[in-house]
């Protein structure tokens, strides 16, 4: 709005001093060519001029994306709002426990009293987690004669009970330690030539393990999209602004019912041809245990709209008990009473695709930007009668926006929800993230909506796939954008192959990279294998995808294994 408002002044200025150079004796009378002592009412009557247009100016701007956010939202919900505030979280049984504990996906953490303004902060887990009553009790990293690197974690159970008892099939690690760090051990850990076993107290060999990167299925993504979008955006959406994770590996291959129960630890070894940087510092605190991402959406209930017809939409507000430090993300459920009857009807997304007859009501919503800089809600409904006036309410997805990032500090996200064992604590590991919001980029929700139309070939161009990728970096961080700078080339090649006497169709995606936009290679390994669970996920479900990036000057090559596509032909 300020910059309508300026623009619109700037012309009434410029077009004042044209008149007074066409009409001097007209201009006088209102003193519009004077410098100074100007008369004050034609002052403000340019100014209500000035902020009027202003208005209308913006209005107009803003229909077109409108249209093309409500058209995104049916798309890709996630992508037409912000992405909110995240945080990792640790979960910590007692000795009291026995048995795996398994915390849905959708599980409530909550603090209370954060900040100033007293707020509650919540959040939401993003994964399912199985929490395990075993403890790090030891971890190292040694150089191999010859190259490469051995890693040991030790692992100890919290009270005495049976290996047999727990859901130990695999264990998720979380990377926790310093980027530089943990972009060295992913690669370490997770090298497709890396070996991997574990052996029980007493040094027993009782098995072998597969590490592989943990958190890249699409319904690990951080943020709700529903039945709603292309799961593969959300891969990008996450790596770009929220890579922390990523820093997880899965182990796998666990079969406690074969252990000596009697056993109190177990040893994990894991032997890689990747060495770690010089100087690197590793030990238990290095690798957590019970560790999931958390993101800071919540139920809520918006401030009651009275809808009398008189306007075209309504602002929704968060309840009043959030203090204006919560925000509306996405409207969940609307139901309308008439204050005079009691009657209530329940109210239908306008672009769902139900049966409905002309008179069902229905309601959309859309975003508007506030001279504040805030983002505000409005809702707009359909099936109204002039005659009544009928109270809305909104049941809604909300955040917190920017508080958790200024005011909840480590160690303070720790109270459950009542329907969770509360012999189990949880806290916040990290520090909770800002909230991000779109680029300001004209036309940015076009661009969105014009990658429905992508093909996996089509982004043979490195152009195309810089373009691609710098739409969903909502951070703001050169070092983001030193990422997509760098990839020098692509290439798509269509392939085939017999696999089980069949024959396979598929594409190998070649890269090159420049090692100058990354902090390591390590970080180019990250970057690769985010790429390559998108392009599988993106690839038709006919076909396969192998992609092999090179690190340049150095020409380190990574290869990854092919994997089937995802994508339903429909």
């Amino acid at each position: 709005m300020k910059e309508y408002f300026e623009a619109e002044m700037r012309l009434l200025q410029d077009a004042a001093q044209e008149f007074a150079e066409a009409y001097p004796e007209q201009a006088a009378m209102l003193n519009l060519n004077a410098v100074k002592d100007r008369d004050p009412y034609v002052e403000r009557l340019l100014e209500g001029m000035a902020f009027l247009t202003a208005k209308v100016r913006e209005r107009i701007d803003d229909g077109v994306p409108e249209l093309s956010e409500n058209l995104l939202d049916q798309i890709n919900p996630s992508l037409c709002r912000p992405y909110p505030s995240y945080t990792l979280v640790q979960f910590s049984p007692s000795r009291q426990h026995k048995k795996t504990i398994e915390i849905s996906k959708g599980t409530n953490l909550a603090a209370s009293g954060v900040g100033p303004e007293e707020v509650r902060c919540e959040y939401v887990t993003t994964s399912v987690l199985k929490v395990q009553p075993l403890v790090i009790t030891h971890a190292s990293a040694m150089d191999k004669l010859g190259g490469g690197t051995r890693v040991q974690i030790d692992i100890q159970k919290l009270s005495n009970f049976e290996w047999e008892d727990l859901e130990l099939t695999d264990l998720l690690l979380h990377l926790h330690c310093d980027h530089a760090l943990a972009y060295a051990l992913y690669e370490c850990l997770t090298n497709v030539k890396g070996e991997a076993s574990v052996s029980v107290e007493g040094g027993s060999f009782v098995g072998r393990l597969t590490v592989r990167p943990a958190l890249l299925r699409p319904y690990d993504s951080l943020l709700p999209s529903g039945s709603r979008g292309h799961v593969a955006f959300n891969l990008l959406h996450d790596y770009f602004n929220a890579r922390d994770k990523f820093l997880f590996i899965d182990i796998d291959g666990f079969q406690p019912e074969s252990w000596p129960q009697s056993a109190n630890s177990i040893k994990l070894l894991i032997e890689t041809p990747t060495a770690l940087p010089a100087g690197h510092n590793i030990g238990k605190d290095t690798f957590q245990l019970n560790c999931i991402p958390a993101v800071n959406l919540f139920d809520a209930q918006t401030e009651p709209v009275v809808v009398n017809g008189k306007l075209p939409d309504y602002p929704l507000l968060v309840d009043h008990s959030y203090r204006n430090c919560a925000n509306v993300y996405s409207v969940q459920h609307v139901v309308g009473r008439n204050p005079q009857t009691g009657h209530t009807r329940e109210y239908q997304p306008l672009q769902n695709l139900t049966y409905r007859r002309a008179s069902d009501p229905t309601y959309s919503t859309y975003n508007r930007n506030m001279p504040n800089g805030k983002r505000r809600s409005f809702i707009s409904v359909s099936g109204h009668t002039a005659i009544a006036t009928e109270i809305l309410s909104v049941d809604v997805l909300a955040s917190n926006e920017d508080y958790p990032r200024q005011y909840l500090d480590i160690g303070k996200l720790k109270e459950l929800a009542s329907d969770i064992d509360q012999n189990l604590e949880v806290r916040n590991i990290t520090r909770p993230s800002r909230m991000l919001r779109a680029p300001d980029i004209h036309d940015y929700q076009w661009q969105l909506i014009s990658l429905m139309s992508l093909t996996l070939s089509s982004l043979g161009e490195v152009d195309k796939l810089k373009t691609l990728l710098s739409l969903f970096d909502w951070s703001d961080q050169e070092e983001n954008k030193n990422r997509i700078l760098a990839i020098e080339k692509v290439d798509v090649q269509l392939k085939h192959k017999v696999t089980k006497g069949i024959l396979c169709q598929g594409l190998e995606i070649s890269l090159e990279i420049n090692e100058s936009g990354f902090s390591s290679r390590s970080d180019i390994y990250l970057f690769g294998t985010v790429l390559h669970q998108f392009f599988s996920d993106y690839a038709n479900i006919t076909e396969y995808v192998e992609t092999r990036v090179t690190a340049l000057p150095s020409y380190k090559e990574w290869t990854w294994k092919p994997n089937i596509g995802r994508r339903l032909i429909i």
